[in-house]
């Protein structure tokens, strides 16, 4: 099944996904179309958000409903849930000092950049709450802390011996404190592994 394939192998999903999109996309087709997606395994259901108007949607299987996204205002209280990438850079340990006077080797492009950056890595367990309510304030959400719910760490397949991108369900509750941040985060999505089912914004308006 279609579903069992997306959900094994989020990059065939991407592919999945943008075939319902023109052609002659360029290079980066999803970007083109602000393109987003997200697999509801419990509900068997794709939900597919993006700019522009997939031309072929009947490709992607019975279409259940299309409407436009949510898009709150500053002051409403909302529901939030994505599924976000679980990746921090942490700090490095060159002192700031010294760091204007390092460089990493330069490529073959000619491009250099400052060896004391960092590799991500996995946000540790008990440092996730905060991560999470910081990540949602970047977008324009005060978060609720008490609603705050967050899932098991989860891997966006890519196919083969690959591990994916690790990524949490948050769940919460939380106050629009800047109407125009949370307009980008809902038309262009939240952290990394965009083409993978991740960084949908879903928001839902409470009294």
């Amino acid at each position: 099944m279609v579903r069992d394939l997306i959900a094994h192998n989020a990059e065939k999903g991407h592919a999945f996904v943008m075939t319902a999109f023109r052609d002659g996309l360029g290079p980066h087709p999803r970007s083109e179309v602000k393109a987003l997606w997200r697999l509801e395994s419990e509900k068997a259901q794709l939900i597919v958000q993006s700019a522009s108007a997939p031309e072929r949607p009947e490709l992607l299987g019975a279409v259940i409903d299309m409407s436009p996204a949510f898009v709150p205002a500053r002051g409403d209280r909302v529901e939030v849930r994505i599924s976000l990438s679980c990746l921090k850079t942490p700090p490095s340990d060159i002192p700031v000092e010294l760091r204007s006077t390092l460089k990493s080797v330069p490529k073959k492009t000619g491009k250099g950049g400052r060896c004391y950056r960092s590799k991500q890595v996995l946000v540790p367990e008990e440092e996730r709450s905060a991560w999470a309510r910081r990540r949602l304030e970047r977008v324009g959400l005060d978060v609720d802390y008490e609603t705050l719910t967050i899932s098991r760490v989860r891997y966006a397949s890519l196919g083969g011996p690959r591990k994916g991108i690790p990524f949490v369900d948050l769940r919460a509750e939380a106050m629009v404190t800047d109407g125009a941040e949370v307009e980008k985060a809902v038309v262009s999505g939240v952290g990394r592994g965009k083409n993978y089912g991740l960084g949908l914004l879903r928001l839902r308006h409470l009294p």
